[in-house]
């Protein structure tokens, strides 16, 4: 009886069970992975999950108390991440199933709070810094948690702990770990100038760091000046360069203006010889071996500190103002290089004194000395162009412009051509001797055996008829001729009695050879001819008069 009740409760349990089982795989969606599978079964739902709520996040850090730890306490990959371990971590789904969704070639190691920089982005492995023996003690799996991340958990302390734990004090992810990138201004000397240049070495021998002596700059510079100028360095020297002087000269009686300030002091201190220093002229330091006596006072007098190219004496203090475009005339065009005498000795020098002043000794004379006063006469220093002569034909030429010679270019008359002049054969614009006879410019358009019979002179004749107004005829009176115009004849044109006739290779006007009957123009209706025309007819009217 004993027998068959314990193997009924046996019975009994074992069926239990199986429902147990079967009702799980009803309800539960999924095997759990490996590393939770402690927890499958009805009975351990709600270690995860709350009922109406799902998995919570304070759930999952009740297990995984180390992680807890760092989130509660802002570090780690998880510091930001205090809700929805499922979005993450999937279960349910087998028990080979991995939980991470990440691969640690996809990871941002900065999202873990602890950015990779500098070296340590060239780490190949995580397993290099992610040791087993660095994880937290509770751990019995595979994990990426680590205790320590400081540096001495990866790198020896060669300073055996002497300098403390605060490594990037000194040293960098960025560079090696022997190259030192200490902040010395966080230290009693502040590293300046040329000390910020020096290794440390220098300063610090045998890695020795405290006690070195700082107060004097003799503590590490040999004091050069025998005898010593006393401790205080500084009054002359600074950090940058030894060589550099920082010795204020303004407290002396020849304070260092322009290019003396970026002369080097042994320039003027010879054998470091400070004091006893002649500087009243500038022949004192500067030997006048460039203008060779033509200049007898100092050399301010045309020159500043600021250099000897810039010239400060103003022209208009010489013989020759430079007005004009001499103004933009480089001096090198007029004070030229050259082998001479000069006042201290034969040399080659620039000449500037004594220099001609005179137009021709600069400028070529484009006249052939047709002209034999100075060239100011006609031009001005505002330029050769015609624009800018300052000439007036009508006073100083012999031929006044008027009339329609006013508008006329001076080319006109004044051309260019090749042929004798006063200083040679050669190509000028002819000036002068110029002819001023009508002829020379205008062409003879009447019957040229009347220039030889006629009793008034060439230039007469043509001012007879013709003004400088116009060509047209304008004086001539025609009341001084043997044939008056009276009455109807007044108002005839010219060519009614003049006319065109050939002459050579053009058409000329006849005068001379003009006819003066009545019946040279006039035909007679007469059956006999009759020659005193002007016995029945006059010029007003050609009809009879009474008589």
């Amino acid at each position: 009886m004993r027998v068959w009740i314990g193997a009924s409760v046996i019975m009994l349990a074992l069926s239990t069970v199986a429902e147990t089982q079967e009702l799980d795989s009803l309800v539960s969606p999924g095997a759990l992975s490996r590393v939770h599978s402690e927890l499958a079964g009805l009975t351990n739902c709600i270690v995860c999950h709350t009922p109406g709520s799902g998995v919570q996040a304070e759930k999952c850090l009740d297990c995984h108390k180390d992680l807890a730890e760092r989130t509660h306490a802002g570090r780690g990959f998880h510091r930001d991440k205090v809700d929805g371990c499922s979005d993450c971590h999937l279960e349910h789904q087998g028990e080979d199933f991995r939980l991470l969704r990440w691969t640690s070639s996809a990871l941002d190691h900065a999202e873990t709070g602890y950015p990779l920089v500098g070296l340590h982005r060239g780490v190949e492995t995580c397993e290099a810094c992610h040791k087993p023996e660095d994880a937290p003690a509770r751990k019995m799996s595979t994990t990426f948690l680590v205790n320590d991340s400081r540096c001495v958990a990866c790198h020896t302390d060669v300073h055996r702990g002497r300098l403390g734990e605060d490594c990037e004090r000194c040293h960098s992810p960025e560079v090696r770990f022997k190259e030192i990138r200490f902040d010395h201004s966080r230290t009693a000397f502040r590293l300046e100038e040329a000390h910020q240049r020096l290794e440390c070495e220098s300063c610090h021998p045998n890695q020795r760091w405290t006690g070195i002596r700082f107060a004097n700059c003799a503590d590490c510079h040999r004091d050069r000046h025998q005898p010593t100028l006393g401790a205080d360095c500084e009054r002359c020297h600074n950090a940058s360069s030894w060589r550099v002087g920082t010795f204020n000269h303004e407290r002396t009686r020849y304070p260092l203006r322009g290019r003396h300030n970026s002369v080097t002091c042994s320039k003027c201190h010879e054998s470091q010889r400070f004091k006893g220093v002649a500087f009243d002229r500038c022949d004192d330091c500067h030997e006048d071996n460039t203008h060779w006596g033509q200049f007898e006072s100092d050399c301010s007098y045309c020159h500043a500190v600021e250099g000897f190219e810039r010239w400060t004496r103003d022209h208009e203090d010489t013989a020759y103002p430079l007005t004009g475009k001499h103004v933009q005339v480089d001096c090198a065009r007029c004070h030229r290089s050259e082998e001479s005498r000069f006042p201290t000795g034969l040399a080659k020098a620039v000449r500037y004194k004594p220099l001609e002043t005179l137009c021709a000794s600069c400028h070529r004379d484009s006249h052939l000395s047709q002209f034999s006063g100075d060239c100011g006469v006609c031009h001005g220093t505002v330029g050769f162009e015609r624009e800018t002569l300052d000439f007036d034909h009508d006073q100083d030429s012999r031929f006044k412009l008027l009339g329609r010679h006013a508008s006329v270019a001076c080319p006109e008359c004044h051309k260019l051509e090749r042929g004798t002049f006063p200083a040679g054969e050669g190509e000028a614009v002819r000036f002068r001797p110029l002819s001023d006879r009508c002829a020379s410019c205008h062409d003879n358009i009447h019957d040229p055996e009347w220039w030889k019979t006629s009793t008034a002179s060439r230039e007469v004749a043509c001012q007879l008829c013709h003004g400088v107004d116009t060509f047209a005829l304008e004086s001539f009176d025609h009341g001084r001729t043997a044939l008056p115009l009276e009455g109807g004849h007044a108002s005839l044109t010219c060519n009614r009695c003049h006319a065109f006739a050939a002459w050579e290779d053009r058409q000329v006007v006849l005068f001379e050879e003009s006819k003066q009957d009545c019946i040279d123009c006039h035909p007679t209706p007469h059956s006999r001819r009759l020659t005193d025309c002007l016995a029945c007819h006059n010029t007003s009217n050609w009809e009879v008069r009474a008589w």
